[in-house]
């Protein structure tokens, strides 16, 4: 019997863990450019690297206990993707969207980085679409927007104020 006709259980749509392994492999992208981990205006670097890294696995053992708090998280993911076309500028000519530049990137990151914005957006709804019944939670979720953007906008103000105030301490995101 070949894969394509073993019946039920042969493909397994993106789930949860899905979600969580793209969060986690797409963290690093960003930070690598020391430039987009949220929250080090609050908790320092180390603070917001030790936050992420205690977050991201959390995430994914609160999801598999509550479908509420699932639905939740998945929809929060998706404001957190759609915070990125929010913030950075867009070329919307094209299909899909693209960003045109974001957190610092040069030209040979950004396409990648566009593809994995695209890639947590689609696993992040097949999640929700097969895993949560209860999705009026992912409405809520997808509130998060206006929070995320307004700590982003904060984020990047204080990079800018560290780059003047600590020249030393350069960082390509402060955008000069």
């Amino acid at each position: 019997m070949s894969a394509c006709t073993q019946g039920p259980g042969w493909w397994q749509p993106p789930n949860q863990h899905s979600v969580a392994k793209l969060m986690a492999s797409m963290w690093p992208l960003p930070v690598s450019r020391i430039c987009a981990s949220t929250l080090p205006p609050q908790l320092g670097l180390r603070g917001s690297g030790a936050f992420w890294a205690l977050a991201l696995p959390g995430q994914l053992a609160v999801m598999n206990r509550s479908e509420p708090a699932r639905a939740f998280l998945l929809g929060s993911n998706l404001a957190g993707v759609a915070v990125h076309f929010v913030l950075w500028p867009v070329d919307w000519r094209r299909v899909p969207p693209l960003l045109t530049d974001a957190e610092g990137m040069g030209s040979r990151a950004l396409p990648w980085y566009n593809a994995l914005l695209y890639a947590w957006l689609a696993v992040t709804a097949a999640a929700l679409a097969t895993e949560t019944r209860r999705r009026r939670w992912a409405v809520l979720g997808l509130l998060a927007v206006w929070p995320l953007r307004a700590s982003a906008t904060h984020h990047f103000r204080w990079l800018k104020e560290e780059a003047r105030d600590r020249p030393a301490w350069w960082n390509r995101a402060a955008g000069g």
